[in-house]
């Protein structure tokens, strides 16, 4: 999507949005991805090429409107494929990146450009139920296991762990997961595990307990299984349960695991 950019040359971080910003609500987008599992497969197809973020949002709009879940363009998208906005439509609203670029001295007096970056949302797309004119036939998309393994630059290696209770793991020190070959649950381990290197769990970065890493790796299984239509989703909720026990899951997680599902699907999506 196209990136607004601004210039502008001072000597302070700029501040010229002084009106508090809207944030999103990662733990309604969570709860609405859990409770509505149709609308992942749905959103994944209608509009895979926005952030899962975005197609949640659009998602909860269009069940506000009353309207199908399918493609979205913005109003010039749609004219210039011979489809006409209808009359009175209202436009949805999405979280877009805004660029902020900004010129400022150093010590030695000499100007170097920072950059930073900031989230607003824009009222600028309309699904196709609400447009009319020259049929669209969106396009078919797939999600492939080899392609987002090498966009995330992992490799799956053979399983050699000697315990026979240990469906899968990730390494520490490689970017390489294997998968027990007598698991039922292949999918959904492989997911979990790609969910750890992603969330950097088992570094010494990762300040979150083992059981909320365990619980944020099979929240992005669930969401993937549940995006994909696999078979798992049951057992993710059941895994998610044993691990949460009394924990609730913050905004913080709601938004990791948002975040690290739409990274694997983005990866492997043809």
């Amino acid at each position: 999507m196209a990136t607004a950019c601004a210039t502008r040359t001072q000597t302070k971080y700029p501040t010229q949005n002084k009106q508090p910003e809207k944030k999103i609500n990662y733990i309604e987008l969570l709860q609405s991805a859990t409770t509505e599992e149709g609308k992942l497969k749905e959103g994944y197809h209608a509009f895979y090429n926005f952030s899962l973020t975005n197609r949640l949002l659009a998602c909860m709009q269009l069940k506000m409107m009353g309207l199908p879940i399918t493609p979205i363009k913005t109003f010039n998208q749609w004219n210039n494929i011979n489809r006409k906005v209808n009359k009175g439509s209202k436009a949805l609203e999405l979280c877009m990146p805004y660029i902020n670029k900004y010129e400022v001295k150093n010590e030695l007096g000499e100007v170097e450009e920072k950059k930073f970056a900031r989230f607003v949302f824009k009222k600028l797309w309309f699904s196709m139920a609400q447009t009319s004119g020259e049929v669209y036939t969106p396009e078919v998309i797939t999600w492939n296991k080899e392609k987002a393994l090498k966009e995330l630059n992992m490799k799956e290696v053979d399983f050699e762990c000697i315990n026979g209770n240990t469906q899968g793991y990730a390494s520490i020190n490689k970017n390489e997961i294997a998968i027990n070959p007598l698991n039922k649950h292949y999918y959904s381990t492989l997911f979990h595990e790609l969910a750890h290197k992603i969330l950097l769990h088992g570094t010494e970065t990762c300040k979150i307990s083992h059981n909320m890493m365990e619980v944020e790796a099979d929240c992005v299984a669930m969401l993937i299984n549940a995006t994909l239509e696999l078979d798992d989703v049951a057992f993710n909720r059941g895994y998610i349960q044993n691990w949460i026990g009394n924990s609730t899951i913050d905004e913080k997680t709601a938004q990791r695991v948002i975040c690290t599902t739409d990274k694997i699907l983005k990866a492997g999506t043809v």
